[in-house]
């Protein structure tokens, strides 16, 4: 809840998180405002979202980010780029670079 609005009580705030980020404990996507005019829970969190790196195709190498090792959490939106070991191509595509994001789930 922003702290300029006013809330009557038994009100329920329903939290989230902007883009790219999670609640860090989802069990609190809730609040209601009690007789005191405090809220029933403290303010939630957030965390940034991450992604593990899955693993890559056969004859493979990530070209950016080359650390991105399999297994490893990524930041969201984190663009990894493969690109095929000499002499394999991808899709019958010759020097194809395959792209895959962090997004949201």
């Amino acid at each position: 809840p922003n702290s300029r609005d006013r809330y009557m009580y038994n009100s329920v705030a329903f939290l989230s998180c902007h883009l790219g980020y999670v609640l860090a404990d989802k069990r609190v996507s809730s609040m209601r405002c009690d007789g005191t005019a405090r809220w029933t829970k403290p303010a939630p969190l957030c965390k940034r979202s991450l992604c593990v790196v899955p693993s890559y195709p056969n004859n493979t190498l990530p070209v950016a980010p080359a650390a991105a090792s399999p297994g490893w959490p990524v930041p969201y939106q984190t663009v990894i780029r493969l690109r095929c070991l000499p002499g394999f191509m991808l899709a019958r595509i010759p020097n194809t670079i395959q792209e895959q994001q962090c997004v949201e789930n």
